[in-house]
Parts: structure tokens; C-alpha cells; sequence
């Protein structure tokens, strides 16, 4: 069973090693303020349904 799934594992790591994406011209920076802040908006919205649920 653990020889199928390395085989299955191989494969799917072969499947996706070869991208076609072409480079950016400059370099990528991560958008950092904006990502925490949807954290922080969707884990509030979580937070309070799940009072709201539990409460109900």
C-alpha cells in the first residue's frame, strides 16, 4: 500500500514540475496588509457565527 501511494505521489509531483509561467519583470512582493485583514475580517465573521449558533 505505501509503494501505490509513493508511485501515486510521484506521478502527481511529475505532473505539476513543468509550469509554463512566464517570469514578472520586476520582482513580486506579497500583500501582506491586505491578506491579514481578510484573516482578521473571515475569523471574526467565524467567530461570531459560531456564538450565534451556539447561543441559538
Amino acid at each position: 500500500m505505501v509503494l501505490i501511494i509513493a508511485i501515486l505521489n510521484d506521478g502527481t509531483i511529475m505532473t505539476i514540475s513543468k509550469d509554463r509561467v512566464k517570469p514578472s519583470p520586476k520582482p513580486d512582493s506579497w500583500k501582506l496588509n491586505e491578506i491579514f485583514a481578510m484573516g482578521i475580517v473571515i475569523g471574526t465573521y467565524l467567530a461570531m457565527v459560531t456564538v450565534l449558533f451556539y447561543w441559538a
